[in-house]
């Protein structure tokens, strides 16, 4: 233990470094000043860089900054131990803190030099200037379009609120109008009711005296005059028949509208026995396609199509025995039905008129025939009305026999 001792603070045979000097006060004073400031300064350096450490931990490489702080202190301590050896022999404690400071040395060395090109990425002042002149720039045009953003979406929140001020206009305005409608609507089917019973009763009238006439004078009245009686109660049946076209327009689509699980089939032999007469006398026969399924619609609406459609081509035959082919079948959008006969057809050219009020289409001379005697002209126009009251479609096209074939699409509201 005592040689230890004496190995690092010297024993009575070894001279503190003084004596090299000549215990000349200028000369200690000189090296031992010196040496002290040196080892205060070191020692600063390293405190300063652990603070420096100690408040960014975001930093990388903080080891290495640390590995440098002990180099550093450690080169102090040896300006330290050179000051003491000046008066005092610690030659072996000397020795070993030049030691440790080269063993610090030769491990700061090794790793400093794999840091440099990391070292080296790092930019420069004048980049970083650069850069933060640059982020500046983007920076300022950030602000300019977000400037413009906030201007174009107060425009456009200006404009919501106007539009949404004029669609509540509109929609009040839609309101009124649809209650005008309505009113309108009533008092059309309420004058039409009046007047088609007001008109019938002179026209029975007329028909009557016309009889009379015919029956009580016929030996009397020649030929002509009675051909004139005849034709005098055709047109007021036509009349009759015209005000009952008429009525039913007008409540077209709007009777029963009661939506029920409905057999399409039950309808159209309702729609044949209604019919019943009219058949008969026009040899027309009913062929159904497929099987006619049920479906949720209004009754009263798919037996009014079915029994226009049924008619028209039955009235159209021109003396020939008319074959009418029926199919319906369920989609998701509602009833398609399509009524098909194997008649004269509809010119492509006049297929949208057939649709009008007292408009058919043309015989095969091409003459006009809406004022031929016995038919309004009304059925396609009430199967048109009734389909667009549920939002549906007509589609009118030739049938595969020649005749006319038309497609419908029922949509329950």
């Amino acid at each position: 233990m005592q040689s230890v001792i004496d190995y690092l603070f010297g024993s009575a045979a070894s001279m503190p470094h003084g004596v090299c000097l000549l215990w000349q006060t200028d000369l200690l004073a000189l090296h031992a000043i010196s040496d002290v400031l040196s080892f205060v300064s070191y020692a600063s350096i390293p405190m300063a860089l652990l603070v420096f450490v100690r408040r960014r931990p975001e930093l990388e490489h903080r080891w290495a900054i640390t590995l440098f702080a002990a180099f550093i202190l450690f080169c102090g301590l040896s300006h330290l131990m050179a000051a003491f050896t000046v008066w005092f022999p610690f030659y072996g404690l000397q020795g070993l803190v030049k030691a440790a400071t080269a063993a610090i040395s030769v491990l700061t060395a090794f790793a400093i030099w794999p840091l440099v090109p990391k070292l080296l990425l790092i930019p420069s002042p004048a980049a970083l200037q650069k850069v933060n002149a640059e982020l500046g720039s983007v920076n300022s045009n950030l602000k300019t379009e977000i400037a413009e953003h906030r201007e174009t979406l107060r425009e456009l929140n200006e404009m919501r609120r106007e539009l949404e001020l004029r669609v509540e206009e509109r929609t009040r305005a839609l309101g009124v109008a649809n209650r005008e409608l309505e009113r309108m609507n009533v008092d059309l089917s309420t004058f039409v009711h009046v007047a088609s019973h007001d008109l019938k009763e002179p026209l029975r009238g007329i028909r009557h005296y016309a009889e009379i006439i015919a029956d009580d004078h016929g030996e009397q009245l020649p030929q002509s005059a009675k051909d004139d009686l005849s034709s005098i109660a055709r047109l007021a049946d036509r009349m009759v028949g015209l005000i009952n076209s008429l009525r039913e327009y007008t409540r077209a689509g709007e009777a029963e509208a009661l939506i029920e699980d409905v057999d399409i089939n039950d309808v159209l032999h309702a729609a044949m026995d209604n019919l019943r007469s009219l058949l008969s006398e026009t040899g027309t026969t009913v062929e159904v396609v497929g099987t006619l399924p049920r479906a949720r619609c209004v009754r009263a609406h798919v037996l009014t199509v079915l029994q226009n459609l049924i008619s028209n081509a039955a009235h159209h035959s021109k003396g020939r025995a008319a074959k009418v082919t029926v199919e319906a079948h369920i989609t998701v959008d509602g009833v398609t039905l399509k009524v098909a006969d194997n008649g004269p057809g509809i010119p492509e050219n006049i297929r949208d008129d057939v649709f009008k009020l007292f408009r058919r289409a043309a015989n095969e001379q091409g003459e006009d025939s809406s004022n031929k005697e016995g038919l309004a002209g009304m059925g396609l126009a009430i199967v048109k009305r009734i389909v667009e009251r549920n939002n549906g479609s007509v589609k009118l096209g030739s049938s595969p026999d020649g005749g006319a074939q038309f497609d419908l699409l029922m949509r329950p509201a």
